[in-house]
């Protein structure tokens, strides 16, 4: 073993306590880590790069079902790696595990034996009952709050530990984005600030932000394209070598749509020039969908900072709605349920929202053993006692057909909701599939600015909020007036069409 790494094995060693690493790793032993990360590229995190290198393991390791040879995961320095990679293949050893296919804690006479238990302790399920008031009872007698995120000392304790977790990810994960950072945990205040990089490919410096809490890519690897027409031009190349019939700038109806393939439109959207402050209004880009429309034209609307961030997954987009991805039937894969980091973590390579929190639920559907399709259901965003599916992609470049059917069954939820981008669908995927459209939302706003010139959640921008966010902020104002008056500005998407899956029910 190479004497760098040796030291390396035995500094970390020096600060590991009941099989935990000390959160102040990167203050004392930076080097060290990251010598042992570069070791073990495989490692998701500094902890699990010790592991490996202590234990000689030099390749992840993989499920002990000789037929499955799915890597397993890494459980913490006191587990080390999982012996299976599910309870699934496990119990197929013959291991005497039981109710593989149902949780105990998720079995109907258990949660009902739980239900009973909490009622006749605490006279009410959850924190309406006994148990709630005790708890809030403490929290004012220590705190003077009823709610964490109320006391000032355990909210700037939060925060800070939110800040040295993502800071972490940062060095940890750099594998992942091919730049490192320059700059260490106490200079790092927020995602705002602008801090140092080093290409890890060209050498290259460079000064930017974290905004959108998303890595920075080197410039000169990856240069920005300038302008609305200088991206059209790349997008229309990229979509000409998809289908050669692409044209350019083409007039359907007195409408000229950027991209258009057969029946397909695609419009390539740069932040200003689609924004109030340009002249596109709450309806302008809906307006322009339900015109092409009429035509027999579907639409789909991409913005500046997703074409710049996601290509990779808009591309991928397009080539489904061209019908050039490799098809997957889905009689051919298996259903199983997955953990929601595994869930968010496909989301992140396959969706053009990323992962989501809330997820209850998720199915995968894998062909020959890969996960191809993925689902993710939760607790309704905006209606009580509703399941809403918060995420469902497939693979890039990759379509499973009948998959959403059979991952949603395979869920057994029995009602479940679903909110449809009018950017990139019409939701005639979802109806083919069985389910049925109960109604539509009209266009909602995104903030951006010319500091930050991509799309903002207009819920971080609520006006109780305002006050610690923009220095004019004025109580007599409106939020959109205060806004306007701080330098911000708004673009508007094309509202959602909900809908409602009852097959389960059936």
């Amino acid at each position: 073993m190479d004497e760098r790494l040796e030291t390396a094995i035995q500094n970390f060693s020096t600060i590991i306590k009941d099989g935990r690493l000390s959160n102040r790793w990167k203050a004392t032993h930076l080097e060290d880590g990251l010598l042992l990360l570069d070791t073990i590229p495989f490692a998701k995190n500094v902890a699990e790069a010790f592991w490996a290198a202590s234990h000689g393991i030099t390749t992840r390791p993989v499920c002990g079902l000789a037929e499955c040879g799915k890597a397993v995961s890494f459980h913490g320095l006191k587990r080390g790696y999982a012996a299976f990679c599910s309870v699934e293949c496990c119990a197929s050893t013959g291991n005497g595990l039981k109710n593989v296919e149902i949780h105990p804690m998720k079995r109907a006479d258990i949660v009902e034996k739980r239900r009973l238990t909490y009622t006749a302790r605490h006279g009410r399920i959850g924190f309406a009952g006994s148990a709630g008031s005790k708890i809030r009872q403490t929290m004012r007698s220590r705190y003077g709050a009823e709610h964490n995120w109320q006391a000032e000392q355990l909210k700037d304790k939060y925060i800070s530990r939110r800040r040295s977790n993502f800071f972490s990810k940062i060095i940890e994960n750099r594998h992942m984005w091919g730049v490192r950072a320059l700059f260490d945990e106490p200079q790092y205040s927020d995602i705002h600030g602008e801090y140092s990089w080093s290409c890890d490919e060209c050498s290259t410096i460079f000064s930017s932000s974290l905004l959108k809490g998303l890595i920075p890519r080197c410039p000169s690897c990856f240069p920005p394209l300038g302008g609305t027409s200088a991206l059209e031009q790349h997008w229309f190349g990229v979509v000409s070598s998809i289908d050669s019939r692409a044209q350019n700038r083409v007039k359907i109806g007195g409408t000229e749509v950027d991209i258009l393939v057969g029946n397909l439109g695609i419009e390539i959207n740069g932040i200003y020039w689609h924004s109030e402050a340009a002249g596109k209004d709450k309806k302008y880009h809906i307006n322009k969908t339900t015109a092409v429309a009429a035509h027999g034209i579907k639409l789909l609307h991409f913005f500046e900072d997703d074409l710049l961030r996601r290509p990779e997954i808009i591309e991928s987009i397009i080539r489904s709605k061209l019908g050039r991805t490799k098809k997957i039937a889905a009689r051919k894969c298996t259903a199983r349920s997955i953990t929601p980091s595994a869930a968010n973590a496909f989301f992140e390579n396959s969706h053009l929202a990323g992962g989501v929190s809330g997820i209850k639920n998720a199915v995968g559907l894998f062909f020959n053993d890969e996960l191809v399709l993925a689902v993710a259901i939760g607790g309704s965003r905006y209606k009580k006692n509703e399941s809403e599916l918060l995420r469902f992609a497939s693979k890039l470049n990759t379509t499973v057909v009948g998959g959403l059917s059979k991952a949603i069954k395979a869920t057994g939820v029995g009602i479940i909701h679903t909110y449809v981008d009018r950017m990139i669908s019409d939701g005639s995927g979802y109806l083919s599939a069985g389910w049925k459209k109960v109604g539509e939302s009209g266009p909602a706003y995104h903030y951006c600015s010319s500091r930050e010139p991509w799309k903002h959640n207009r819920l971080q921008f609520q006006k109780h909020k305002l006050k610690d966010k923009i220095d004019s902020f004025n109580k007599s104002l409106t939020e959109w007036e205060n806004m306007q008056a701080a330098g911000w500005n708004r673009v508007w998407d094309c509202g959602t069409i909900k809908l409602v899956f009852e097959g389960n029910n059936i």
